[in-house]
């Protein structure tokens, strides 16, 4: 079971580009946000990788349309520009590096704690 006193940072000020601004509080009022942010970091981490918006869709099993959504909703809560884009290419920003390395970390810490928990609960 999860402290609901602890805080958790999932975002970026881009003004320093730093991962600091907003917290989260772990409840179960927001776990569905929590998720959706996971999601979020997920779809842009397949993107980042692919350098495709087509090609993250299909491997996610998901519309195109669905992947860069998610990656406008991304962008617009950390307040930062995360992938260039052109008709032809999509590559990171600075930022947008900076972004993909954290995100790498809260996924790879996300994963962990999912292993943790299911063994816990055997």
């Amino acid at each position: 079971m999860m402290d609901d006193d602890r805080d958790y940072d999932l975002s970026i000020n881009p003004e320093k580009s730093e991962i600091l601004t907003s917290s989260v509080r772990f409840s179960e009022q927001n776990t569905e946000d929590i998720m959706d942010r996971i999601d979020l970091l997920r779809i842009f981490i397949r993107v980042a990788e692919s350098g495709s918006f087509t090609h993250a869709a299909d491997t996610l099993q998901m519309p195109r349309s669905t992947v860069s959504t998610a990656i406008q909703e991304l962008e617009n809560r950390l307040g930062t520009q995360l992938l260039a884009r052109t008709t032809r290419s999509v590559r990171l920003t600075d930022d947008g590096q900076r972004f993909q390395q954290t995100a790498l970390r809260l996924l790879e810490t996300c994963a962990r704690v999912v292993d943790i928990v299911g063994a816990l609960s055997i």
